[in-house]
């Protein structure tokens, strides 16, 4: 189902001339790769009660290719503005 709301999206974008055909192309999934995201907890060991921190693996989902996407181009921007940035105590 989000696979095919992802191809759905997609086609749209491209239809309406919102993205352009490599772009289209660059985020379709591949339906023969894609996987659910796998959900899994690593406990909190040090801390009382022994939370737990939850970790969703995304490496084969439908969404995958479309975060790389963007992350190509927001990457710089944000890389740039935040160069000088000090973060203390974090």
């Amino acid at each position: 189902e989000i696979f095919d709301k992802v191809v759905q999206l997609l086609g749209a974008l491209h239809q309406k001339g919102l993205i352009r055909k490599w772009q289209y192309e660059q985020m379709m999934p591949d339906r023969t790769n894609c996987e659910l995201a796998h959900l899994y907890f690593n406990p909190k060991t040090h801390k009382d009660g022994i939370p737990v921190r939850p970790i969703e693996s995304t490496i084969h989902a439908s969404t995958t290719k479309i975060s790389k996407f963007l992350d190509k181009i927001l990457r710089p921007i944000f890389d740039d503005k935040c160069k000088e940035t000090t973060i203390i105590d974090g």
